[in-house]
């Protein structure tokens, strides 16, 4: 019975989790459309030319690409259309070429009814196999384009490709092609943002799980991991991964298993969340309030059903809350002490190679080495001194990697601060740029002083006054401690930066302000009239346009600009207002129509 829970514990829940991360793998590889037997030229937005500024592509315009090619067999052209949420009616011709050749290689015509929602369309022709390291030129063009029946490109990554189809039987008849496939195909797939992401998450199980394995003996290590990955999902993901959100839960739940912790512990950190997710949604954080929210939630559920399992039998060699908290707080502290003197360079560390056969003396004697290894020694030191000495036998391999490591440790505890606050400086001053930039987007005049008003003076006030105790604090210091200082007083500048900033635009974020109407003024029937402002939504025939509450034939709507056409039979001079499909109402203008008269 033992051997069997080793060989489950050791093999067969590994096995399980490396066939889950497999198949989640080639799950998200098929609900993507990336193809197991094609590679993948990606294309951004920048490299489209002729895209108006009202995006929608009408009768006559042309949009035209143009890619370098890395691989052969190019066989599909695929564009991420929008059609709106509606059926179009217009036509596109696709005309595709090498650059520099006169003649077009592929031509073709497609009805925009077959284009779905921010989704590529995928354009075939016959392959081109020898397209490797040449440069091709595509262009689309609009045929019968027109207002509410016309298609957008969608600046989404990727925006297009081009994709290059392999056969199974192609591959497995010619070894150097698929010697040449394999590899190719996995650097691909990793070149992609959003599969790296996803391949990073599928493997989370089986990382922790051994982890786990490793550093199992006692919980501190897999509590700090646990905690370490809420975090981040807490503050830095910012939509709900189920994947990720179980991953962690089985982080959570492996040393709650293994070493029996009490109901209250699970019960106690809901409570904690509850209390402390109010705070964050008074401050405009609704993202992370939320997930505060979902995680109490999920705690609860833990402390109860670890209570009824209780009610049948209290385990043996439980841990307590009062056990795991007092532990916690200790371990921890430990941990953060000597992280502390670490960073402020009291401690560093080295490793050697023992010479002289491989013999490690010990109290007892001598004690050789086994067979094919090295011995190697990490030293830490403490103002210089040798404070404790670790020996490790390894492969040579290993021994290289380790030596790798200490450098890369020593060189992060020496410059590794530094680096830090040049960024966290950047990451302020870029911060500082994207708020003003949202200013000037959103309103028409007056950007600068309304940011000034609004935003900068609070920012001002918030910098004078942490450069001040700043300035007090740092006397007396070594170099190192007031960098590690500094770096403390940037993350507090930035989150409350964030805090301010996200209670001012509260107040006009979600506003629907009308700024313009050309033409203000007119008596010709069935003129076509811009709206101009802020968050209309992008939802076409959803919302409405209302003069003295009578509601107009609305012939464009986007989220900045609604086109309504007079009407001399429902058109009359007032109050113009634009309700969204939300309900929500915006300001009211004056409009003035005499065509009526």
């Amino acid at each position: 019975m033992k051997q069997l829970k080793k060989l489950t514990r050791r093999h067969f829940v590994p096995l399980f989790l490396l066939i889950l991360w497999t198949s989640m793998l080639i799950r998200y590889i098929q609900t993507e459309n990336l193809g197991f037997l094609t590679l993948d030229t990606r294309g951004k937005y920048e490299q489209l030319k002729g895209i108006s500024l009202r995006r929608e592509i009408f009768k006559g315009d042309t949009i035209s690409g143009e890619f370098f090619d890395h691989y052969p067999n190019l066989g599909i052209i695929g564009i991420r259309f929008n059609n709106q949420n509606r059926i179009n009616k217009d036509r596109l011709e696709f005309r595709l070429k090498e650059a520099g050749v006169a003649n077009w290689y592929y031509k073709a015509r497609y009805n925009a009814d077959q284009f779905q929602p921010n989704s590529i369309f995928p354009i075939g022709f016959p392959p081109i196999k020898d397209s490797a390291k040449k440069k091709y030129y595509f262009e689309i063009e609009s045929l019968q384009g027109a207002t509410d029946s016309a298609v957008t490109i969608v600046n989404k990554s990727p925006v297009f490709i081009g994709r290059h189809v392999f056969t199974k039987e192609s591959l497995l008849k010619e070894k150097g092609l698929l010697l040449y496939f394999i590899p190719n195909k996995i650097v691909n797939l990793l070149s992609d943002p959003e599969f790296r992401i996803h391949f990073f998450v599928y493997s989370l199980p089986l990382v922790f799980y051994y982890l786990f394995l490793l550093f199992g003996f006692t919980f501190h290590v897999p509590v700090l991991l646990f905690f370490v990955f809420w975090l981040i999902d807490v503050f830095f993901v910012k939509s709900i991964n189920d994947f990720f959100v179980l991953s962690i839960i089985f982080a959570w739940l492996l040393p709650v298993r293994k070493f029996r912790f009490e109901s209250k512990i699970s019960c106690s950190l809901a409570l904690g969340l509850l209390i402390i997710f109010p705070f964050f949604f008074a401050l405009g954080l609704i993202n992370i309030a939320e997930k505060f929210a979902t995680w109490a939630y999920l705690f609860f559920t833990f402390s109860v059903i670890q209570r009824i399992h209780e009610g049948h039998s209290l385990p043996e060699n439980h841990i307590s809350y009062k056990e795991f908290r007092r532990s916690l707080r200790v371990q921890w502290g430990n941990v953060i002490v000597f992280t502390y003197l670490i960073a402020i360079g009291e401690i560093t560390v080295s490793a050697k190679a023992i010479k002289g056969g491989g013999i490690l003396l010990t109290e007892s004697g001598k004690k050789p080495s086994p067979t094919g290894s090295e011995l190697i020694s990490l030293m830490l030191h403490r103002f210089g001194k040798q404070m404790t000495v670790v020996y490790i036998y390894t492969t040579k391999v290993f021994s290289i990697l380790i030596f790798i490591a200490v450098q890369i440790v020593r060189f992060l505890t020496r410059f590794g601060p530094h680096l830090v606050l040049i960024y966290l400086a950047h990451l302020q001053i870029i911060n500082f740029g994207k708020y003003l930039d949202i200013y000037k987007d959103f309103f028409v005049s007056d950007q600068v002083a309304l940011f000034q008003e609004q935003v900068g003076r609070p920012l001002y006030g918030l910098f004078a006054l942490l450069s001040t105790i700043f300035v007090i604090l740092q006397r007396k210091r070594n170099l190192r401690r007031k960098i590690l200082m500094a770096i403390v007083f940037l993350l507090i500048s930035i989150n409350v930066s964030r805090v301010i900033f996200n209670l001012k635009a509260a107040t006009f974020e979600y506003n629907i302000p009308i700024w313009s109407v050309r033409p203000a003024e007119t008596a010709e029937p069935w003129v076509d009239v811009t709206v101009g402002g802020r968050n209309f939504k992008n939802m076409p025939f959803r919302g409405k346009v209302l003069i003295q509450g009578i509601e107009q034939r609305v012939i464009k709507w986007s989220d900045r600009e609604v086109v309504f056409r007079t009407d001399p039979n429902i058109t009359r001079s007032g109050k113009l207002e634009l309700i969204t499909d939300e309900e929500k109402t915006s300001n009211q203008v004056d409009f003035w129509y005499t065509g009526n008269r």
